[in-house]
């Protein structure tokens, strides 16, 4: 198969912004023009995508300019809980990241347990330590998987205590 250009990006506004939905599509000029095409017959105009113009753009107006670039600050915290659970003994038996280092504020998680599992363990982590370790888990390939994002909440929550929970969680997995 010949190599092909990636002619466009997608952005999502939702996670790490804080939009309250959308995605914000890049590409050159032809690409582009196709795509407000697309858009216009789906029945886009600016009456029906400025909710989420505004939005995605206070988004990155408060997280990205007058917040001392929190978007920036939430990437590294989450560099810093992957890699701290990926270098512990216990929990990296059981769980692994893609990509291993997060290049943004969200990452894709996978876990070596069924479903059934996993989730028993952190309704079991949460009764016992108050620590809910992650949320909309999905069964994968007779594992489980999952997105760990750096929002506003998790940001404040100590790394120590993202270890504590994942390790909680994984004594009871097995």
């Amino acid at each position: 198969m010949p190599f092909t250009f990636i002619r466009s990006r997608t952005l999502c506004c939702t996670r790490g912004l804080g939009a309250m939905s959308g995605a914000m599509l890049l590409g050159d000029k032809p690409f582009v023009d196709d795509a407000r095409v697309w858009l216009r017959r789906f029945g886009g105009n600016i009456y029906s995508v400025l909710p989420y113009a505004a939005s995605a753009w206070m988004g990155f107006h408060m997280n990205c300019l007058v917040r001392d670039d929190t978007f920036t600050k939430r990437k590294e915290k989450l560099r810093s809980v992957v890699k701290m659970l990926t270098e512990d003994s216990d929990v990296c038996n059981f769980l692994s990241f893609d990509p291993p280092d997060p290049q943004t504020n969200i990452v894709h998680g996978y876990l070596d347990a069924s479903y059934s599992e996993a989730t028993s363990a952190i309704q079991k982590t949460e009764d016992e330590t108050g620590i809910r370790v992650l949320y909309r888990l999905r069964s994968y390939d007779g594992g489980c998987r999952f997105e760990l994002t750096m929002g506003e909440a998790n940001y404040s929550i100590d790394d120590e205590l993202y270890v504590k929970g994942w390790k909680d969680f994984v004594s009871k997995i097995r």
